[in-house]
Parts: structure tokens; C-alpha cells; sequence
């Protein structure tokens, strides 16, 4: 019987992207993970492939604890923040801003209903 685990595993470490993304990255991770010397790897990556820039957020937790209250909340934070910050950067007719306005809007617009 094939080990789903493993086989996930295997598949990450065999991948390698060819694209380089054009967007600012946020890469959000765990403090669990930001203190390992084996996890340096995924940042190295991602600072490859974010041609526009590199946002490193810690959450304070876990790795599997990260999409958990409270901590779910930290991560929250850390996306409205970097939209926050990119917004004034990204700023004009047909921009990622007025993308994000309008994604902003659309959500706050479902919660109301």
C-alpha cells in the first residue's frame, strides 16, 4: 500500500518550479518552522522566485497549529497587513490595488448578508 504521506513528501521534493512570480510574495510561516536550518530552504526558494519581492511573516505557533484560533487570527493579520502595504505600492488605473479594493469590498459585502 502506497503511503500517502511519503508520497507527498517525495512529490515536494522532487518538484521545481520553472516560473517566476511576478507579484510580491507573502510567505507566512510558523516560528516552529523559522528556527529549523533545514526549513532555510523553502525561504531560499521563494526569494528566487519572487521577482517583486519577498514578505517573510512569523506566526507565533506551530506549524499545524497555524490555521487554529487564535493563531488563525495572527495569520489574518499578517495578509490584511501586507495588502495594506502593497496597495499605496501598487496604485493606479487597472492596478493590483483597485483588484484588492474591490476583493476587500465583495468580502465585507458577503459578511453583511
Amino acid at each position: 500500500m502506497i503511503n500517502v504521506r511519503e508520497a507527498c513528501i517525495e512529490a515536494v521534493r522532487s518538484y521545481t518550479s520553472q516560473a517566476t512570480v511576478r507579484t510580491p510574495v507573502l510567505f507566512i510561516r510558523s516560528t516552529d518552522f523559522s528556527g529549523r536550518e533545514n526549513k532555510a530552504r523553502h525561504l531560499e526558494r521563494w526569494t528566487e522566485l519572487a521577482a517583486n519581492g519577498l514578505e517573510v511573516a512569523e506566526v507565533e505557533s506551530s506549524h499545524k497549529q497555524m490555521l487554529i484560533e487564535p493563531n488563525v487570527g495572527l495569520v489574518a493579520e499578517a495578509i490584511r497587513s501586507s495588502i495594506e502595504t502593497l496597495l499605496p505600492r501598487t496604485g493606479g488605473n487597472g492596478s493590483t490595488s483597485n483588484v484588492f479594493k474591490r476583493s476587500i469590498q465583495e468580502t465585507a459585502n458577503n459578511d453583511d448578508t
